[in-house]
């Protein structure tokens, strides 16, 4: 098997699972199949996910689509066979496609041959990234190809990681390689260093039930100790009185000062590929009071804004980019148990690698 020059996009190995897709009449982009796309916001009126084209640099993807669905939801009537290829960028209705969502699936595809250099068997098992197809033929299949600068990238580089030659074919420019999603957004596979939302969640959850109460009883029992001590000095220095006021001012100020030392608390999460909508949901087991917001991100740009359930902040929302950013709610950030810290991204655009640390503050036994 020769190599060959010409990127067809990638396509399954095997084809064991794919599901139904929707893609708005509103979108711009064009699909074909064998682009790679990742989930956009929001579904249709049925429930089925949206996708979008993914850009080749970001990390999560959803899958490739494997076929464009020729039916018309509203009416069951079939269109034109060209366009079971391909969904246009300027769309007359709702399109719906058959996505490989398994993330598992192993795809054949070739790079772009720009740097051949980097086209060895030592950078077998390293993440790449990709360049998405131009817009082309209406009944051809995808132009995308792996990118060659890429290939020895480490985890979290890329999407894809290269698993190595389709059988009969050669290091060098334009090989066929064999590869597998290297972030999946249906797995639970992250690049490192990174936590899903759900992994955030456990993560507030282990600091509330265990990190928090322990803190406080450590100073419960200490001004327990103290208020003994207290107690013996009055009742041994009965005849003492200003000694024993000295006392109780004493055991005030430590008292507060115990509060202060230890009230200040805080949550981090990551995301890894951020979307307009409702990103992480903490439930509020402790009633407490949300007095800053950082966040940061590796590419990219989105505006964060917390919430107390479906209430938005006052002065909280965070313009966030790679440098970091900082807000300081002044209103509504008062949750109490029950409620649910909520924090919902808007105005995104390809922001990837958002981290957040949320700092609050709690009232102590």
């Amino acid at each position: 098997m020769t190599n060959l020059n010409t990127p067809n996009g990638f396509a399954p190995r095997a084809l064991t699972r794919w599901n139904r897709y929707y893609i708005p009449q509103s979108d711009i982009s064009a699909y074909r199949v064998g682009d790679v796309v990742r989930s956009g916001s929001g579904t249709d009126a049925a429930g089925i996910v949206t996708v979008i084209p993914h850009p080749g640099s970001a990390v999560g993807m959803r899958g490739v689509i494997v076929s464009v669905d020729p039916g018309l939801p509203a009416t069951g009537g079939m269109q034109p066979n060209g366009q079971k290829l391909y969904v246009p960028s300027v769309k007359t209705r709702d399109y719906y496609v058959w996505v490989n969502d398994d993330p598992e699936a192993v795809y054949t595809a070739i790079d772009d041959g720009g740097t051949p250099g980097n086209l060895v068997a030592t950078n077998v098992g390293s993440f790449v990234t990709f360049t998405p197809g131009a817009a082309g033929d209406a009944n051809a299949g995808s132009t995308a190809a792996l990118a060659s600068s890429s290939f020895g990238g480490a985890a979290g580089s890329g999407c894809w990681k290269v698993l190595g030659l389709v059988p009969g074919s050669s290091y060098g420019a334009h090989a066929q390689w064999l590869v597998q999603s290297g972030y999946h957004e249906l797995s639970t596979g992250q690049p490192p260093g990174a936590g899903s939302g759900i992994t955030a969640l456990a993560q507030a959850s282990d600091w509330n039930t265990a990190k928090l109460p322990a803190q406080a009883a450590d100073i419960t029992a200490a001004a327990t100790a103290a208020s003994n001590a207290q107690t013996s000095a009055t009742a041994a220095n009965t005849a003492a009185g200003n000694a024993a006021t000295a006392a109780a001012a004493a055991q005030t100020t430590a008292n507060a000062a115990a509060v202060k030392a230890g009230q200040a608390f805080y949550i981090t999460f990551f995301v890894p590929t951020v979307s307009d909508g409702d990103l992480v949901k903490i439930p509020v087991d402790v009633a407490l009071t949300v007095t800053k917001v950082s966040a940061v991100c590796t590419a990219g740009t989105t505006t964060l804004t917390p919430k107390i359930g479906a209430t938005a902040m006052t002065n909280g929302a965070v313009n966030v980019s790679s440098t970091k950013a900082t807000s300081s709610p002044s209103a509504a950030n008062v949750a109490a148990q029950g409620n649910d810290l909520v924090f919902t991204a808007s105005s995104s655009a390809g922001c990837t690698g958002l981290a957040v640390t949320v700092t609050y503050t709690r009232a102590l036994a």
